[in-house]
């Protein structure tokens, strides 16, 4: 029963983490006059959609991500409200607004949480407070991503979906504030991740429009895809050996 119940928090938790993500590439797309083709949450076969506008809004089976679709973003597009046709102000701000997104979602959540348990005296010092605490938990993880990459953390020390239910079950059972704390957590390791420097990452994109800025056309729209493709492929199969770690350190032991 615990597990159901942690299998079903963490699909809603993750679900809405993506949905602030994503939602902050729809909005900033929408404000700058980017054309959004589809605004989805979650990954693979087609469980709902509906087109409102030009945009279609999705829900998809597999509950591990999501993705605004960008007219242009992939493509070459005669379209002058295309990804590829905006500026690279634009574009940059685009791709940023995702992880700031889950920043601010963090920040709000976690000094609400303050407010509600009473340590502040009131919403500025709790706002203060909040902020402070969201950077050092960014720093936080910021240091771990270094330590693994350099080999002086344990690749035991991460978990993919299966970990992170683990994780989802045992601090509901904890109660609820840790359980929002934890929330405020997985948003910010998802904005910190996705604004990396790696390919098919946010962060990769923006390096790639810094880069094209500079250079002009120096990589090509083919060179590019071909590289966030491989970057794409580096990931899912980076997911696959984590779920098969988590399998067994969750599931056999």
């Amino acid at each position: 029963m615990h597990l159901a119940i942690g299998i079903i928090a963490a699909v809603v938790i993750f679900g809405v983490l993506v949905a602030v993500h994503e939602g902050g590439h729809f909005m900033t797309a929408k404000a700058v006059g980017v054309r959004v083709n589809e605004f989805s949450i979650g990954m693979g076969p087609l469980l709902f959609s509906k087109m409102k506008g030009e945009t279609l809004y999705s829900l998809r089976l597999l509950p591990v991500g999501g993705y605004v679709a960008l007219e242009g973003e992939d493509e070459e597009s005669d379209d002058e409200r295309a990804f590829s046709n905006r500026p690279a102000w634009a574009k940059l701000l685009v791709l940023a607004a995702g992880p700031f997104m889950n920043f601010l979602f963090a920040f709000i959540v976690l000094t609400v949480l303050l407010m509600v348990m009473g340590g502040p005296a009131n919403i500025i010092e709790a706002a203060v407070l909040g902020f402070k605490n969201c950077v050092n938990i960014e720093i936080m993880i910021f240091d771990a991503f270094k330590d693994l990459l350099t080999g002086a953390g344990s690749v035991n020390d991460v978990v993919g979906p299966i970990g992170i239910v683990d994780a989802v079950d045992k601090t509901a059972q904890a109660g609820a504030s840790n359980l929002v704390l934890l929330t405020v957590v997985l948003s910010l390791n998802l904005g910190l991740f996705n604004i990396l420097p790696f390919p098919a990452l946010d962060g990769g994109r923006i390096l790639f429009v810094v880069i094209r800025a500079i250079t002009g056309k120096a990589i090509t729209d083919e060179m590019e895809n071909r590289i966030h493709y491989a970057g794409i492929i580096i990931l899912f199969g980076l997911m696959i050996l984590i779920t098969m770690k988590d399998v067994n350190t969750f599931i056999f032991n």
